[in-house]
């Protein structure tokens, strides 16, 4: 990843944007956990109805979601959801 070296503020640059503090922030992951109803309220229709990893992230970061905050609400890694995200931006998703 080259966020810094590509930035036209780098020379004067005295705090990380967005994008660069996610990405040294990546490390931290929270216990929480997101909260999905029981399999009992599944019926065998509905399963192939259910959101899958890739759209949850997505939801959840146009909720306005930073990554790091997704990370409270999917056990994934802040690679896996950062590489969900940058997709989706570039609409490669």
């Amino acid at each position: 990843m080259k966020l810094c070296s590509k930035c036209k503020m780098r020379d004067s640059c005295t705090k990380l944007c967005k994008e660069a503090e996610e990405y040294v922030n990546m490390d931290n992951r929270s216990q929480y956990e997101l909260t999905l109803p029981s399999m009992d309220s599944f019926s065998d229709s509905s399963i192939d109805e259910c959101i899958c990893d890739k759209e949850i992230v997505i939801q959840l970061y146009k909720d306005g979601k930073s990554v790091s905050e997704i990370l409270y609400h999917v056990p994934f890694s802040f690679g896996y959801v950062y590489k969900i995200i940058r997709r989706y931006r570039d609409g490669e998703v």
